[in-house]
């Protein structure tokens, strides 16, 4: 008696089947949640009155039905997420558990505890959506606030990585550019306090305040204590570190690069003997002190020496000691006459940047390398025709697009820009675009399959990272899901061919 009256009192709905399925027993919270009168389900199959259809509204067969299985095999189960239909067929989304009844080792009915989840679920479904929304403005905003390709210097290879802490669709507070700046360009990166919109608000200020600013004059003092004034006299009270590094042409192919840092760490100057220091003139953190005031340091660049910017996110993994310019130009052991791409790789895998699947802070990596003197080389041949897409109609199209683009290339190119027309790799269905690509980021992207090509204008996917940025292409690396994924089926094709 004590038994029945707490089942009549619970506000979970409870009811009891024997074992062929049919009703024996349904408290008062089971009758108000189905719709039914005292009495009216007693006797009847429970699947065929309440569990004939799942969630979707599809049918539910009684070889599938979880409770019936349960009275064959015994046991216990519990579902999160089922359905029961009120007499009225309004369809009830429920949790519940079922425990089976046994006696003298048979199995003799089942007990089942049910509650209505359907607000609940719609609140989970509702954040869920809140947060694919939350997701997508975030990979908006990182798209939006970094540089779609960055400017050209000349003479210079430049390549940077930029790696957001977390999940790649929250924004970060790391930024980066290169900005045409009087007679040269300004290279620039910086690191925000804090993450998300807020940093990347800030981010977004100081970059494009840096671009109208540096037009006609790229002194990094002046640009530097200009930033620090408007952050000072912003609200959100967030503070900024920064690097500039102006480059200007100089004499026999030499490049003069005026550095400054601002709480920064300093960037490392890479020779082509490979010798590494660090340089730029220091100074404190921008947006905290209303008495500014920052060095300069001014180094030359020979032809094959690489300046490095980095911010603290590269040795924030493992760090060995607090000084971070001095870790990078450890880790730049070995990268003498290696591209600005390859070093920024480099640079991320020494660091064990790839091997962090939850990075602890923002990792951004700039390079720029003064291209060393190549001896001019008589005119190479016609480069072989890339690759023509499956489709038959547009093969002969394509292909005759592949042989004039190569042999305007390779009539009007020096040997010392070797460069090869593709299509474009991106894997969008029908793409055929031809790319102008340098022979050695073709073959290096070739022989990487985590690598691939992209016109710039196509979408990224979420997984994966441009590693490059050109002005007709961009080199994008996979990882995460996306590399993963690569592996997988390299994994199954393996397996076919066995």
């Amino acid at each position: 008696m004590v038994a029945a009256a707490l089942l009549r009192s619970v506000a979970d709905g409870v009811y009891v089947v024997d074992r062929h399925g049919l009703l024996t027993f349904l408290n008062p919270a089971g009758h108000r949640l189905l719709g039914y009168a005292d009495g009216e389900l007693d006797g009847r199959d429970v699947h065929a009155a309440i569990h004939f259809q799942d969630v979707s509204g599809g049918p539910l067969a009684h070889e599938d039905c979880p409770l019936l299985a349960m009275l064959r095999a015994g046991g216990a189960t519990r579902v999160e997420s089922d359905a029961f239909t009120r007499k009225d067929g309004r369809v009830l989304e429920v949790g519940y558990t079922s425990s089976a009844i046994i006696e003298d080792g048979e199995v003799t009915g089942a007990v089942v505890v049910f509650r209505d989840i359907t607000d609940r679920r719609a609140v989970e479904r509702r954040a869920d959506r809140l947060s694919a929304e939350r997701e997508q403005a975030g990979v908006e905003w990182q798209r939006n606030l970094l540089p779609a390709r960055l400017a050209k210097v000349p003479g210079v290879d430049v390549a940077v990585s930029f790696r957001p802490v977390g999940d790649e669709a929250l924004v970060g507070g790391d930024f980066y550019d290169v900005i045409p700046a009087g007679e040269g360009h300004l290279l620039v990166l910086g690191d925000v306090r804090g993450k998300g919109p807020g940093a990347a608000a800030i981010a977004a200020m100081v970059r494009f305040l840096l671009r109208g600013a540096a037009d006609h004059d790229g002194d990094a003092r002046r640009l530097l204590r200009l930033v620090n004034d408007e952050l000072l006299q912003h609200p959100s009270s967030r503070f900024c570190t920064l690097v500039l590094a102006h480059l200007v042409p100089s004499s026999e192919g030499r490049l003069r690069a005026v550095v400054s840092c601002a709480g920064h760490p300093q960037p490392v100057l890479l020779t082509a003997a490979g010798r590494t220091r660090a340089v730029g003139g220091t100074g404190p953190l921008l947006g905290v002190f209303d008495a500014f005031d920052v060095a300069s340091e001014e180094v030359v660049l020979e032809p094959g020496d690489s300046l490095v910017l980095f911010s603290d996110g590269l040795t924030d993994i493992g760090r060995r000691v607090d000084r971070p310019a001095a870790e990078v130009a450890e880790l730049l052991a070995g990268v003498t006459g290696h591209t600005s791409a390859e070093a920024v790789s480099h640079l991320e895998q020494a660091a064990g940047v790839l091997e962090v699947e939850d990075l602890p802070d923002d990792v951004a990596v700039l390079v720029a390398r003064l291209r060393p003197v190549v001896a001019e080389l008589p005119t190479p041949p016609p480069v072989p025709v890339g690759p023509a897409p499956a489709d038959p109609a547009a093969v002969g199209h394509v292909e005759a697009a592949f042989r004039e683009a190569n042999d305007r290339l390779a009539s009007g190119r020096p040997a010392a820009e070797p460069t090869i027309a593709v299509t474009c790799e991106c894997g969008h269905e029908g793409c055929h675009e031809l790319i102008e690509v340098p022979h050695d980021a073709y073959d290096r992207v070739r022989q990487d399959a985590r690598s691939f090509l992209i016109t710039p204008g196509h979408e990224v996917p979420r997984a994966e990272v441009v590693m490059e940025r050109h002005a007709a292409f961009s080199v994008v690396r996979k990882h995460g899901s996306a590399g993963r994924a690569a592996a997988a089926d390299a994994e199954g094709a393996g397996r076919g061919q066995d």
